[in-house]
């Protein structure tokens, strides 16, 4: 695992997940997370396709959804002020990502650190893809049934 490159699964992570657009809104941002119910993580870029960053649907949760329980007059104007704010006031992450040539073994250590279970992909600021941990995880039982337990 540790000489295996992200780039072996380029083919499978390529234009998964969410891409969002500096300006748009954190309503937005939420419907996109409803049209996309596997995708945990949402990729902002700028118009030309640069990478800025990302967040993760446990944050934008957060951020839009506080009040819902117990929601007010008050709190549904709070509410409204939240899920009009733009996506670029919630990036969680700007410089978390791995490269096509990480590991996979990089790639589980920052997911794992983090405590994510997915990671944009991102080579000459640009993203390319979504690597999950399921990814790395499937690529470790096919090397441990290949080698019979003696993955490196």
């Amino acid at each position: 695992m540790r000489r295996i490159k992200v780039r072996k699964l380029m083919g499978k992570i390529m234009n998964r997940g969410i891409k969002t657009f500096e300006g748009e809104t954190v309503e937005e941002l939420i419907l996109h997370f409803a049209d996309n119910p596997g995708t945990r993580i949402a990729v902002m870029q700028d118009k030309n396709g640069v990478f800025k960053g990302f967040t993760t649907i446990r944050a934008v949760g957060g951020v839009a959804f506080p009040l819902m329980a117990g929601i007010d007059e008050i709190g549904y104007d709070f509410f409204v002020r939240m899920v009009s704010r733009k996506v670029e006031d919630i990036i969680t992450y700007t410089n978390l990502y791995v490269s096509p040539e990480d590991t996979l073994d990089r790639a589980m250590e920052r997911m794992l650190n983090y405590n994510l279970d997915e990671l944009p992909v991102v080579e000459n600021n640009r993203c390319l893809g979504i690597i999950t941990m399921a990814d790395v995880l499937e690529v470790w039982a096919d090397k441990e049934a290949m080698t019979g337990g003696m993955i490196e």
